[in-house]
């Protein structure tokens, strides 16, 4: 099931006969391996010129290299994923989904493991000397104290305030 159907100039088994021929796919303007063309639609102008439209949007170019630009761009990608997105079957939303759900169940997975193996290896740490087990305590001590000054003074603040309960 194709987006756009057959490349231009009919259908996909006429241009491999004619790449096995010897002849090479001429593109636009004698380019080979353009594949960018079965994107859009040639015609003629009144004046003779060729114009390339869109299939997708409708956006019309005279030069195939601003038809070439423009598929490599942001704004045709995001029409071909909404137009394939909109060609999507139930079940085919479903597979993509439960893929999804098993690729983010598994990256959470590794996520806690190495979580937790960091927390393991800092639990670990033996080989600290007695000085740096010293400043540890000291810290913790000193984190501590800091703690109870606080409680301290919050406490302090709510008995100095009288209750509008009488």
């Amino acid at each position: 099931r194709s987006l756009y159907g057959p490349p231009p100039g009919g259908s996909d088994s006429d241009s491999e006969s004619a790449s096995a021929s010897g002849s090479e796919g001429s593109g636009v303007d004698g380019r080979e391996g353009d594949d960018w063309e079965r994107f859009f639609e040639l015609s003629t102008t009144k004046k003779g010129g060729t114009r390339y439209t869109c299939k997708l949007l409708g956006k019309a170019f005279t030069s195939p290299d601003a038809a070439r630009d423009y598929v490599g761009g942001k704004v045709h990608r995001r029409a071909v994923a909404e137009a394939r997105e909109k060609l999507l079957t139930y079940n085919e939303r479903q597979e993509r989904d439960a893929k999804a759900a098993a690729i983010k169940a598994r990256r959470e997975h590794k996520r806690l493991a190495k979580a937790r193996a960091k927390v393991v290896a800092k639990r670990k740490a033996t080989d600290l000397s007695a000085e740096q087990i010293g400043i540890r305590k000291a810290r913790f001590a000193l984190k501590k104290q800091r703690r109870l000054e606080r409680k301290a003074a919050f406490g302090s603040a709510l008995e100095g305030q009288a209750s509008p309960k009488s």
